[in-house]
């Protein structure tokens, strides 16, 4: 408790804005659990939490706490690297294979951030050769609208694996955000095997938000 109470007066006299309110709470649970009963209980609008990981300079790999919170909770996370040091996110990475049908409520914490910041939202799909299903024009068509307010540019990329796409757009364009939307019959579920990350060496040294998907 005293921990948690210092630390809360470093936020306190850190924080430059006199809306924020710092509340600790010590509780006799798994971290993972008391998370996911709080999102629950107080209807949370954002988990943040630290992610240690990087196993060398090429790869991290995000220890069970935030994979559980990420598979698990009903509201968005963000992760952010240990070393990471703060900068506004005002380029935003947003890969997508348009097989959501993308509603705001899902994506209203990133239309926030984007407001807020004045950023730009990249959108990366990566092809496959084949034409579009008439739902991904349509699932495309949505995400558009949602961002309209936001200057948002799309990218359709050649055919690759999605995480070498996001390593390779990374390199060619300083981006400070990393948003994905988790759901379970798109690509996303296979970043999180703990053998495939380490094989393919996803690498992001930015802050990563997962939103969960919602019918």
């Amino acid at each position: 408790m005293q921990q948690l109470e210092a630390l809360k007066q470093r936020l306190q006299e850190e924080s430059e804005s006199p809306e924020h309110i710092f509340m600790t709470r010590a509780a006799f649970n798994t971290l993972t659990d008391e998370i996911l009963l709080m999102t629950k209980n107080e209807k949370t609008d954002l988990v943040i939490m630290g992610t240690q990981g990087a196993t060398n300079t090429r790869e991290i790999l995000f220890g069970t706490n935030t994979t559980q919170v990420i598979n698990k909770t009903v509201c968005p996370v963000i992760a952010v690297p240990s070393e990471f040091k703060y900068k506004a996110p005002k380029a935003i990475l947003f890969p997508t294979d348009y097989e959501i049908d993308y509603k705001k409520e899902q994506l209203q914490q990133l239309l926030n951030l984007s407001k807020k910041h004045g950023s730009n939202v990249d959108v990366i799909h990566v092809t496959t050769g084949y034409d579009p299903s008439d739902d991904q024009i349509g699932n495309k068509q949505k995400l558009n609208h949602l961002l309209a307010q936001t200057d948002h540019t799309f990218h359709d990329l050649p055919d690759q694996g999605i995480i070498g796409a996001i390593n390779q757009f990374q390199t060619e364009k300083v981006m400070n955000l990393l948003v994905m939307v988790r759901n379970k019959h798109t690509f996303f579920e296979r970043l999180f095997v703990e053998p495939v990350i380490k094989k393919i060496g996803f690498h992001i040294n930015i802050p990563f938000m997962v939103v969960p998907y919602s019918n």
